[in-house]
């Protein structure tokens, strides 16, 4: 399974999108407007709070663009509807620079407004959960009683690292709170494609385990519609280990195993042998190595029933490998 996860599962997006105020006369219209001199990003502020809390909002917050480029007296014109957002929208908007309106060939202070959208990017990110499924066993009798959600707060650093990883929301079963965090200590980010700070970005994930025992336990066909089959990622390491294995007899081995959320192959049994005993091993420890992209419904993967076979003719290559 790739272990690079989509960026949902940082804290948030922030919007910026600016505009003018309308003079009270033509007198006081400026000859020309003012002009961003640097881009405006307000993502790296949004508060801790506010992640752990899932708070979003959008905040209008007016201003007055000095003569000097600079912002002066910010204010919430309309409120996001979170403290915490608000004073991150004045915090961000306070360091913004201009290039000034000009009015007669002088720089002058124009008054100005925008709009900082903070939005919360998904909620749970299934791959995520599947991925974080192998750090702990799960079964049906653990869920009795508590909610099964655990939430965690951390940053991303600027060399992909998490750090400040915490339990924002237990989800009642310490072993499970633990596993999350291990899981995510494990995780790296692709630092290039974010412009991260020193200080680090806020990010929050959320693991929902008993939705993770329910889709880790295998559908068997027929599938229900709309679920798009497991597709396996490489064959080449396991057609070399049966092709070692020529056999001396016809036969068929067929076997079933489970592709799991998080494309992995488990319990691997053989259904039909071909004979030979040592084909039917080479052919089941082959099987159990490979990687699946997942059986999903959209973005949401399901560990299904699967089976495979190989056909073996005396001294001749294994049937079927090279469909893998």
């Amino acid at each position: 399974m790739r272990k690079r996860f989509a960026l949902a599962v940082l804290a948030a997006l922030a919007l910026v999108i600016a505009a003018a105020v309308s003079p009270a006369s033509a007198e006081q219209a400026p000859d020309s407007a003012p002009k961003i001199a640097l881009p405006h990003n307000c993502v790296n502020y949004y508060p801790e709070a506010a992640v752990r809390a899932n708070a979003e909002g959008t905040a209008i917050v007016a201003f007055t663009i000095g003569a000097d480029g600079f912002v002066k007296e910010p204010k919430i014109e309309k409120s996001s509807g979170n403290a915490d957002l608000d004073a991150a929208s004045l915090q961000c908007v306070a360091g913004w620079q201009y290039i000034p309106a000009r009015r007669g060939g002088a720089a002058v202070d124009a008054p100005w407004k925008t709009m900082v959208q903070w939005k919360m990017h998904g909620g749970v990110d299934y791959r995520l959960m599947a991925h974080c499924a192998r750090f702990h066993e799960l079964t049906g009798k653990m869920f009795s009683g508590i909610s099964g959600v655990t939430v965690l707060t951390y940053r991303v650093m600027p060399n992909g690292m998490l750090d400040d990883i915490a339990v924002a929301q237990s989800s009642g079963d310490k072993g499970l709170d633990d596993a999350t965090q291990n899981c995510l200590r494990e995780m790296r980010y692709n630092a290039q494609e974010l412009d991260i700070p020193t200080t680090g970005i806020p990010g929050h994930a959320v693991m929902d385990w008993q939705s993770e025992y329910r889709r880790g336990v295998p559908l068997a066909p027929p599938f229900p519609p709309g679920l798009t089959p497991p597709v396996p990622l490489a064959s080449g390491p396991c057609e070399d280990m049966v092709r070692a294995k020529e056999p001396t007899r016809d036969g068929e081995t067929a076997l079933e195993f489970t592709v799991a959320t998080d494309g992995s192959v488990r319990d691997v049994t053989v259904t039909r042998s071909s004979g030979t005993p040592a084909l039917d091993e080479a052919t089941k420890t082959c099987v159990a190595g490979w990687r699946f992209d997942p059986a999903s419904d959209g973005d949401v993967p399901y560990a299904v029933k699967w089976t495979f076979s190989v056909l073996w003719r005396a001294g001749q290559p294994p049937e079927g490998v090279e469909k893998l």
